[in-house]
């Protein structure tokens, strides 16, 4: 899977944000082209002008940026079933990363529940964060 792939299916599946490439594919927007709009300082931004829904050129770089994977992590927390994140490293340069569930409610010892690994940080969080919300093969 591609980066950009990556960001498309985490826009998606854990922060809920839906992107479409170049034309809407929903019924009732009938294909409409995406046309270009004004959005403050960022400029033109493309979206579907009757369902609104922004050109998936606009999708973050969750897998590259690690400010941007960091705010995947925070959406994970904010759902109250994630608490902490772990990163490690190895001498061949291999982030590991793992996600331990929230749990309020029992004195835990905090046992990791999901893990990723990738060469890139930014990849390997949101490699955990899609497996979080059950995503099957990544």
């Amino acid at each position: 899977m591609t980066n950009r792939e990556l960001d498309l299916l985490v826009a998606k599946e854990v922060m809920g944000k839906k992107y479409q490439s170049g034309y809407c594919d929903k019924k009732e927007c009938e294909g409409k082209t995406m046309g270009g709009s004004q959005k403050g300082d960022i400029g033109i931004v493309y979206r579907c002008m009757i369902c609104n829904i922004e050109d998936e050129m606009h999708c973050p770089l969750y897998s590259t940026s690690i400010v941007q994977a960091m705010e995947v992590f925070q959406k994970l927390r904010e759902s109250g079933k994630w608490c902490c994140l772990n990163i490690s490293s190895d001498y061949h340069y291999i982030y590991d990363v793992t996600l331990i569930a929230e749990d309020r409610h029992k004195n835990a010892k905090h046992e990791p529940t999901i893990r990723a690994s990738s060469e890139e940080l930014p990849r390997a969080i949101c490699l955990a964060a899609l497996r979080a919300v059950g995503v099957k093969d990544v």
